[in-house]
């Protein structure tokens, strides 16, 4: 009884943890996403885009090709500071709740990776802030990265990404992005909000893997929907959808005409 009341508290504190740092979180992403000093802070469109297999430092200090990260699978980036006193809090926690809620695993049928753009920032940390994750993940065979890297490789990469952020004192101005990469490295698609859907992010996942996750039904789904980066989910398309029913009542109707001219011909 102890043991179920210390639990549900614990549950609790999570929860106020989690809805604390969103409301905290969306006053400095409202901030974040406005031109600042002239500079504007958002993401730019690079889907499609091919990214260079920088090279990154794992939470274990080792130099590691992005690639090597990715393991063959696809990849799930999310650029943060690890010292982040806003946003990246927020996002971490919705990754976490992701994670939990997710048919998928990460390390296991994808891999997922943190990445801070402070260059200031170190392997030490990166180890603290995976151990603290790791944690409060449950499921088995998970696996997960926190990395950090150069100036140059930021630069870099935030440029190939199309992530915009700009340094205020200490901290930065930042919005909020989870980037679906191909194990080739390729930007899949983007999520630009704090509030992720599961069956979104499980679909961008699927898509991203080309075969490698998933079943028939996200496939057909995928066929039939569209992507909302804004919104951050994958909807019904209705042109898509008509156009499916279109191709499949052709080649029904295709196939009914050649069994009956082969019947035609046998009779003959």
């Amino acid at each position: 009884m102890i043991r179920s009341s210390a639990y549900q508290t614990i549950k609790m504190l999570r929860l106020v943890r989690l809805v604390s740092a969103f409301f905290l979180g969306s006053l400095f992403c409202q901030a974040a996403l406005a031109p600042v000093d002239g500079n504007d802070v958002g993401v730019e469109n690079k889907i499609g885009n091919s990214i260079e297999d920088f090279e990154v430092v794992n939470s274990n200090g080792s130099t590691v090709k992005l690639s090597q990260v990715a393991n063959g699978k696809a990849l799930m980036l999310i650029p943060v500071y690890y010292e982040c006193p806003s946003i990246c809090g927020v996002m971490v926690q919705e990754v976490l709740g992701y994670v939990e809620k997710s048919r998928f695993v990460p390390g296991k049928d994808y891999s997922l990776a943190f990445f801070s753009f402070d260059k200031t920032e170190d392997y030490k940390l990166a180890a603290e802030k995976r151990e603290a994750f790791l944690a409060e993940v449950e499921k088995e065979g998970k696996a997960v990265e926190f990395l950090t890297a150069s100036q140059e490789v930021i630069s870099g990469l935030m440029n190939q990404l199309g992530f915009k952020f700009v340094r205020r004192g200490k901290d930065f101005d930042h919005p909020p992005a989870v980037y679906i990469l191909s194990k080739d490295l390729k930007i899949s698609s983007v999520f630009k909000t704090v509030m992720l859907d599961v069956e979104s992010v499980d679909l961008a996942l699927v898509n991203a893997s080309e075969g490698g996750l998933g079943n028939f039904f996200d496939r057909v789904f995928l066929v039939c929907s569209s992507f909302d980066p804004l919104k951050g989910k994958y909807t019904l398309s209705v042109l898509k959808v008509v156009r499916l029913v279109g191709l499949i009542t052709v080649v029904l109707l295709g196939g009914l005409l050649f069994v009956l001219w082969k019947s035609e011909r046998l009779r003959f």
